[in-house]
């Protein structure tokens, strides 16, 4: 083993540095070229004597190198072996030279093509494949069509579309989905974003979105505007916020067998919320003048789902979900397969209690009942004890 330079290592030592793209950065901003010049390390006099062909092989390495650099020699010797001549420092004079050495002539000739197609869109495009060389090459199978996206959107910035309606060759709902984070990054360079802190590629740039959709169960047909017989729909957000049911009670639960065998109850419609979906049903303001019911599991984010509708509607209130149901349904326990330990602020002190207890494994590990699990009769009783 040697710790003596080769041509290989200086190769490696330099292309670490061509990979940040700060080579291709200098050349296109027109920046001249700083010669290149490295010491080579190599054997002392004691080891030349001492290994010999070991030196000669290594000088040979350095003398087969003719590309892109020049190598300039020193003498060293000792008593033993004499005087020799080994190589001493390499230095690199262009551009061009350096792109031969490390082999990357064709990606500067690339970068250089990316550079001279961005000029036909917008200064800030010349600029980015300027400053990020390296991020630019990575996408350059794709950039001839994202530079086209980048231009039919700042030309219909102004316009409420869906991803489906952008009209260009190559282009579709697919491409503009798996390239979604450097389009944004060459969109938000030309225009505004629409929403800034929005995540997703169509809400930040001004697309029209999936509408949200909320599904409704009629537990009493006189309450309801739809057609005789029509009890279970799927509804948009934005339509169910503007012709809510003319009810006094609303129950949102999140299995959907539950939602299909819930109890009819008098003036009330069922809400199917479906996990975490339960936000979608933040977009109704009448929610807060009616008796607003929650049914989730008895773990973790059962509560967590409760705390966060409770937010938004602090009138919600939880039906089996409390201690007494746990315990009655110990041979129905299951275990939560991740839970959560967060604080939950607008719990009750019950609900607080049991969360707590749940977290800390009180009843062992992970306990969980799922409101399948409960037997319907006692479903039926806790909605009779409300009306």
């Amino acid at each position: 083993m040697t710790d003596w330079s080769t041509p290989a290592s200086i190769r490696a030592r330099l292309r670490r540095r061509w990979d940040t793209g700060a080579a291709l950065t200098e050349r296109a901003r027109g920046e001249a070229f700083v010669p290149i010049d490295l010491p080579i390390r190599g054997p002392t006099a004691s080891e030349i004597g001492a290994r010999y062909a070991d030196v000669a092989a290594w000088a040979r390495k350095w003398a087969n190198l003719s590309v892109g650099c020049s190598i300039t020699t020193k003498v060293i010797g000792s008593r033993r072996a004499g005087a020799n001549e080994i190589p001493d420092r390499i230095r690199i004079e262009t551009f061009d030279a350096l792109t031969c050495f490390l082999g990357t002539s064709d990606q500067a000739r690339r970068h250089a093509e990316l550079l001279e197609r961005s000029k036909s869109v917008v200064p800030q495009i010349y600029s980015w494949v300027t400053d990020r060389s390296m991020r630019a090459l990575a996408h350059e199978a794709a950039f001839e069509r994202l530079l086209d996206c980048v231009r039919w959107l700042a030309n219909n910035a102004d316009r409420h579309r869906y991803l489906r309606q952008v009209d260009l060759p190559g282009v579709d709902t697919k491409f503009i989905e798996r390239h979604h984070a450097i389009l944004s990054e060459l969109v938000d360079l030309v225009i505004d974003p629409v929403e800034p802190n929005a995540r997703e590629f169509a809400a930040r740039h001004g697309f029209r979105d999936k509408p949200q959709r909320v599904r409704v169960r009629v537990l009493d047909a006189a309450c309801s505007p739809l057609p005789a017989g029509i009890t279970d729909v799927e509804l948009p957000t934005s339509e169910l916020a503007a012709h809510p049911f003319d009810v006094d009670r609303v129950f949102l639960v999140e299995n959907e067998v539950t939602c299909l065998a819930f109890p009819a109850v008098p003036r009330s419609v069922l809400i199917f919320g479906g996990g975490y979906a339960v936000s979608r049903v933040a977009g109704l303001p009448w929610l807060q003048d009616v008796r607003l019911y929650y049914w989730g599991d008895i773990d973790t984010h059962g509560f967590r789902i409760l705390d966060l509708l409770r937010s938004r509607f602090p009138n919600a209130r939880s039906i089996l979900m409390d201690r007494a149901t746990l315990l009655a349904h110990e041979a129905h326990w299951d275990r939560e397969p991740s839970s959560v330990n967060v604080h939950l602020p607008h719990l009750t002190a019950d609900e607080a209690a049991l969360y707590g207890d749940l977290v800390e494994d009180v009843f062992g590990p992970g306990v969980r009942l799922e409101q399948e699990r409960i037997g319907y009769p006692r479903i039926e009783a806790a909605v009779a004890e409300l009306s």
